[in-house]
């Protein structure tokens, strides 16, 4: 399943949104914790993932903060174009991707599972 979507036209207040949350637990690298993964990379212009990425079983949402990039799915491509534009995919959903410009993309991944590690083995302990 793949959902898109793009930001609001006209944001909050006339000024964006500028939720700030502040992190109640310790975690030794705050960009990956047990429940939540953010990835933040800038693609090339002309870049490309040549093979599919195997469907992972973690929910994703790719987040575009300048550029353009397409996401890449068995059925169909998802063009961001505009700053905010988003795509939510599921577990097990195999994807791939190119670059139209250069682009600033914000992956977030949930639940965050360490390097070789499936959700089966986590919840075994």
């Amino acid at each position: 399943m793949h959902q898109r979507a793009r930001r609001s036209a006209q944001p909050l207040g006339g000024r964006g949104s500028r939720e700030r949350h502040e992190l109640r637990n310790e975690y030794t690298n705050f960009r990956q914790c047990c429940e939540l993964e953010l990835k933040w990379y800038t693609h090339a212009k002309g870049e490309r993932r040549v093979e599919w990425a195997p469907g992972s079983p973690v929910k994703t949402v790719n987040i575009l903060v300048r550029g353009h990039f397409v996401l890449l799915f068995p059925d169909r491509e998802i063009a961001l174009a505009e700053e905010g534009d988003f795509v939510l995919f599921g577990p097990g959903v195999p994807h791939s991707f190119r670059s139209e410009q250069e682009s600033l993309v914000l992956t977030v991944r949930w639940p965050s599972l360490p390097p070789n590690k499936s959700l089966e083995r986590m919840r075994e302990g």
